[in-house]
Parts: C-alpha cells; structure tokens; sequence
C-alpha cells in the first residue's frame, strides 16, 4: 500500500492532473442498494478508431436490469484494477519519461518485452445507472489517481422511428428502428420477446430490450452476445469519498480528456519502474456529440 501511495503521488506529480470543476465534494458513505437483478445481458461494445478505421477497440460491457434500475459496466474492470495494483506493490523505485514520443517504442524494442507491463487506463470504467420510471441516467467514472465524478442527467428518447425491418439476434425476433441521439444517427434492432424497456449505454425507451445498436457513420456497434437470468443479487452503487459532480456533459468529457492526457505505461523490472505517457484513446471518439 506504501509503494502505490508513492505512485499515486508521483503520477500526481510528473503528470499534472487537475481536478474538474465541481459542484460540490461528497463526503464517504456506504453502498447503496438500488434494485434486484432480474436479467443480466453481455454485449459486445465495438468502437472504430476516427483517425485510422483500421484500428479498433473491442470490449463486454454488462447490462444488470431489475425492475426500476439498471446497471451498465465492465464486468472485468474489478480485475484488472486488482492486478495493476498487485503488480505496483512490487515498485522500489521510479522514473517518469516525459514528452518524448518515440521513447515507448525504443523502449519496447529494446528490452523485448521481458517485463511486468502496467497500464493506468485498461477496460472502460465508467459505470451508467439508468432510473427508467424517473427517465434520470447517472454516469459514474474515476481515473487512476482514485478521483471518482458523477454526472446526472434527465434523458428521454421519444425519437425513436419504428421501422418494420426485422432480424434475428440470439434466436429472439427482433424489430429495427432508428434514432439520432446526441449528434449521432444510429440503427437499433429491440425485441418484443423480451419486455424490457432497456438497453445498452444510455440507450433505452423501446416496448423491448435492445439487442443490438449501432452508429451509422460505422464508429460504434452494441451487440448483445449473451443473456442470464439472476437471482438474489442486487443494482448497487458504491458511493466515493472522493466523489465531485459534473455539472453537464461537457465538464465530463473534459474529465475523459484530462484522464486520456494523463494516462502512460510502465514497464516493472526488478522493483524499478518507468513509466511513459500513452493516450490509449488518441484517434477514438465520444460517443455523445451533443448533449441534445
């Protein structure tokens, strides 16, 4: 726990980090519980690099829906986050290579990748709680330095054009229509065969679960891979002593900003650590354009 303090510190340090403007700074609190969970459905999340379509992002995002709540997150990212900080327990000492763009590569070529790699920035991590009754969606995120933010919005869909287009998708009939959500036109198939008013994102607002949605300038691509029926767990949310909140959309964005500027990797040899600025984002999009 000492040596990831350190980190943190150093990180704090070499980086610059900002905190984004806040209304307020909560104070800690227990968990929450919001909801039973009576289906949990995993989509694929396919996100197409702007500046080079050859390039491409692929995650599983899931979807825990229970009667008023849903829940919409990584399911991997508790993991991942473990194994970084297990590996950075390891660190005796430090040094921070700044504004030097070709010194990851030589460093990579150098030393053939006979090291423990860490990344700041690995899976999504944010969390998105829909409220459908009270159409409020409320996007929880946090960046590597334990600095968490919440933005809450009032979100209603009533664009959705209903279009008589029809496929099948994990064996359940599925019906098309279209939106243009934030900037964006999108193609959604949802399904009668599942009543769920809910979807993946902030996507929701059909008589049916959306099973799959995607943009269509070809960017992004929601597809549900997998369904489970749950019994006994619940929707929660887990409160952050450090938690400020967005203000709007733009104050968030400028947060992912700020966190994708400040990401890097390092390489762990012996105890000794280096570390590099790496933008695992650079060239990939908000999915919100707008915040209309």
């Amino acid at each position: 726990m000492r040596s990831l303090l350190f980190f943190c510190y150093l990180f704090l340090l070499f980086f610059d980090w900002q905190n984004v403007p806040a209304q307020q700074l909560k104070n800690e609190r227990s968990s929450d519980d919001l909801d039973s969970i009576s289906v949990r459905v995993l989509y694929s999340f396919n996100q197409k690099n702007m500046e080079d379509i050859s390039k491409f992002k692929i995650d599983t995002m899931a979807l825990d829906i229970g009667s008023k709540w849903s829940k919409y997150y990584d399911p991997t990212i508790n993991r991942k986050d473990s194994i970084r900080d297990s590996k950075m327990q390891n660190i005796k000492s430090m040094s921070v290579v700044k504004d030097e763009p070709n010194a990851l590569v030589d460093h990579i070529e150098a030393n053939k990748l006979n090291e423990t790699i860490i990344k700041s920035d690995e899976g999504i991590s944010y969390t998105i709680y829909k409220n459908r009754p009270n159409n409020e969606i409320y996007t929880f995120d946090r960046n590597s330095s334990g600095v968490s933010v919440l933005l809450t919005e009032n979100l209603l869909h009533p664009n959705w054009v209903l279009i008589s287009d029809t496929c099948q998708i994990l064996g359940y009939l599925c019906q098309k229509a279209d939106i243009l959500f934030r900037g964006r036109e999108y193609e959604a198939f949802f399904t009668q065969e599942i009543p769920l008013n809910d979807g993946p994102f902030k996507f929701y607002g059909l008589p049916g679960l959306i099973m799959k949605i995607k943009s269509k300038d070809g960017i992004f691509c929601f597809e549900a891979i997998g369904l489970q029926k749950i019994n006994g767990e619940k929707i929660n949310f887990k409160n952050d002593h450090q938690l400020e909140i967005c203000k709007n959309l733009k104050q968030y964005q400028d947060f992912l900003k700020s966190k994708s500027n400040d990401a890097f990797v390092g390489f762990i040899n012996n105890g000794n650590a280096v570390l590099y600025k790496s933008n695992p984002n650079k060239g990939f999009g908000n999915i919100e354009i707008t915040e209309e």
